[in-house]
């Protein structure tokens, strides 16, 4: 069959600050005129000099300026800092203006107090600054905060949520079904029903086959895994074509076939249940022969009820009692016999793609049968394929993602136990918008 790929905010404030040579040569209006003006300047350049000749022998003159440096270096490289640019030297005007006041001092002293106002202005400013610095850089701490706790816990990085509005997936049909709910069919929705309706045959074609020769061969499929591999196919091939193909992570190699150096032994895969979707998004990447528990109404769809009832998958009826427990029974079995099975613990599928509660007695299988169990974490399925949409509302490229978490030993263990670490593991591999609310805050 044929499968193919489809594949700053930065704004800066200039503060302008005079050089030394700017500052000596500043006129002081009403006292300085005429030739004088002259005299006062070449005056004041000397004094200047003098006096940083004279600092030269100031005890920690260095450390104080490397402090200084190293201050105003630390509020530059800041992201939060609203001065920038020309701000990087302002320890340099500073040291001028100092120099400037205690120079004009010697020669004029009434102009002390104006000059010294300058270098105080010149202070208050830089103290202003460090002080909107660190309330900056508080406030945004403060904020950051719940954030970066809630990264810690959750491992998958996503925070935009992919779901669709109705007007946002333009639905070229919309109804009402049996039950009242909402359904829509857009353009994208309309092309997957095209592939379905396309390459289905070839898979009704195949089980058909491989059915009748595994019945009329003894050993020729044990476990019916050339049956179940014909819908693996069939699931690869139609997401490759509807470019929805999953993004495959975490322990990636458990997913391989025993024979090609995988996991050897049974285990319970335990998933998230959001969309219709799941079970073609599982099949990408459950390798080894395995066998779903699911409901038997499932047994009435086109395609996957074939698949379902002809590979002898563990199906149950919820209000049967005696059903589930046969049921139970035959997990169990298989679970002895080292073929993994596949479950939803929450039991039904999530209207709004949220983590629901989990259902009491599955992973007592595991705990019977003394296996693993591997949570296995489908990301953003419940915005491709919703509950309000017939087909696909849009493309699953660079959206469903399935992670492969580190298998959950059962030994010594409690049911609620192991609830809980499975629950946790799920969670830390999806998106904010699948977690519960009561969870989220």
């Amino acid at each position: 069959m044929v499968s193919f790929h489809l594949s700053s905010f930065i704004a800066t404030m200039v503060t302008y600050s005079m050089s030394a040579k700017v500052a000596a040569a500043f006129e002081v209006p009403g006292i300085v005129r005429g030739k004088n003006r002259v005299n006062f300047q070449t005056k004041l350049r000397a004094s200047i000099q003098e006096d940083q000749e004279a600092t030269t022998n100031i005890p920690n003159r260095e450390k104080i300026f490397e402090a200084e440096h190293h201050e105003h270096t630390q509020l530059q490289k800041s992201p939060y800092i609203i001065i920038e640019g020309k701000e990087a030297d302002a320890h340099k005007p500073h040291v001028s203006h100092q120099h400037l006041g205690h120079g004009a001092a010697k020669h004029h002293q009434s102009h002390q107090q104006h000059l010294s106002s300058l270098i105080h202005t010149n202070q208050d400013f830089k103290h202003h600054v460090q002080s909107a610095h660190g309330l900056e850089h508080l406030q945004l701490s403060h904020t950051q905060q719940p954030h970066a706790l809630k990264q810690e816990q959750r491992g998958y990085k996503q925070e935009k949520s992919h779901v669709l509005t109705i007007e946002e997936m333009g639905p070229a049909f919309k109804f009402t079904n049996k039950k009242g709910n909402t359904k829509v069919l857009n353009l994208y929705g309309l092309y997957n029903l095209i592939v379905i309706i396309a390459t289905m045959p070839f898979w009704l074609l195949a089980m058909e086959i491989l059915q009748h020769v595994g019945d009329a061969i003894e050993g020729f499929d044990p476990n019916r895994a050339k049956f179940d591999f014909s819908g693996k196919i069939w699931c690869r091939t139609y997401l490759r074509l509807v470019d929805s193909y999953p993004e495959i992570a975490g322990d990636v190699s458990r997913l391989k076939d025993k024979e090609s150096g995988g996991y050897d032994g049974a285990c319970l895969f335990v998933a998230n249940h959001a969309s219709f979707l799941d079970i073609a998004v599982l099949c990408t990447v459950l390798d080894p022969v395995f066998k779903f528990i699911a409901k038997d109404s499932l047994a009435k769809f086109p395609g996957v009820g074939k698949q379902l009832v002809g590979g002898d998958h563990v199906l149950i009826n919820r209000d049967d009692k005696r059903s589930q427990l046969k049921s139970f029974k035959q997990a169990i079995n298989y679970l002895k016999d080292g073929i993994p099975i596949c479950a939803f613990p929450e039991g039904s599928r999530s209207p709004d793609g949220r983590l629901m509660a989990f259902k009491p007695g599955l992973f007592s299988m595991a705990v019977k049968a003394n296996v693993p169990i591997v949570p296995l974490s489908i990301a953003n399925a419940h915005a491709v394929m919703p509950s309000v949409g017939l087909c696909s509302v849009q493309s699953g490229k660079g959206k469903l993602r399935v992670y492969v978490h580190d298998p959950i030993e059962v030994s010594g263990k409690s049911e609620e136990e192991i609830s809980e670490e499975v629950r946790k593991a799920l969670l830390s591999e999806l998106p904010l918008d699948q977690w519960p609310l009561d969870e989220e805050a």
